[in-house]
């Protein structure tokens, strides 16, 4: 299971903000040699990243996303992170791993995202 970190998100901030788009997401894991990532972490976490950079929001929000408190960050990693594993539940333990890598990497990205002005 993975961890919670404060309130739980409400559905509408989904929308304007850090999304998993499905459909991309199904078509890369098919189209990836898949089958040969699981069991493998390097290569689970390697997916992983290449789910949430190219399948997501993650991209254009995520300096604004660094701006935001811990609890609100971690939050909304830890949701897109969920959909991940709700969308193939044989990365769930990886995704569980990468939770606490953000989360050990938080302050870092914070403090650099002072200096990064974000698009309105």
């Amino acid at each position: 299971m993975i961890i919670s970190y404060g309130k739980e998100r409400k559905p509408a901030m989904l929308k304007e903000k850090l999304n998993l788009n499905k459909d991309k997401a199904q078509k890369l894991l098919l189209n990836q040699l898949f089958k040969e990532s699981i069991g493998n972490p390097k290569l689970e976490y390697s997916l992983i990243s290449e789910l949430i950079h190219k399948c997501s929001s993650y991209e254009d929000y995520m300096w604004t996303l660094y701006k935001k408190s811990e609890v609100e960050c971690l939050s909304e990693l830890t949701f897109l992170l969920q959909e991940i594993a709700i969308l193939e539940p044989q990365l769930a333990w990886s995704c569980l791993i990468k939770q606490k890598k953000y989360a050990k990497e938080y302050r870092e990205r914070y403090n650099r995202s002072k200096y990064i002005l974000a698009a309105k």
